[in-house]
């Protein structure tokens, strides 16, 4: 379907979902499509939904049972790129020193002991997370 003949069908189903009813009589080629949109629409509206099978929970647990998530390589990928993102600051460290400095005395006024409370936060959430078997 092209996007012409998409544009005609919702162009059709909105003139269904907003004119009334008519009689067929004296409708000409797009007043009878837009009717049989309509009786589509309508009859779409007022049919109920099946309901699902008993077993629709225990058969949809035994197909993804044995999904596991399997992060062992994002989590190497994750700990390489880390350990060369700390090999680059270390190794450009010398030359970020000006910057590092000029950054301290500017952030002077920064609520440092809010910063240190937020970082020992994360720590601990983190602590805990690990502690707790979740990764």
């Amino acid at each position: 379907m092209n996007h012409i003949t998409a544009e005609r069908h919702a162009r059709l189903q909105a003139a269904a979902e907003r004119e009334p009813a008519t009689d067929q009589a004296g409708l000409d080629l797009e007043g009878m499509e837009i009717e049989a949109y309509r009786r589509l629409y309508r009859g779409l509206r007022e049919v109920p939904l099946p309901e699902p099978p008993e077993s629709f929970a225990a058969d949809m647990a035994r197909l993804v049972a044995d999904h596991e998530e399997r992060a062992g390589l994002e989590i190497w990928a994750l700990r390489a790129t880390v350990a060369v993102a700390a090999a680059g600051v270390a190794a450009l460290a010398p030359a970020l020193a000006p910057a590092v400095s000029a950054f301290a005395d500017a952030a002077g006024a920064l609520p440092w002991p809010l910063l240190l409370a937020a970082l020992a936060a994360a720590l601990a959430g983190g602590t805990l997370d690990r502690a707790a078997g979740r990764r």
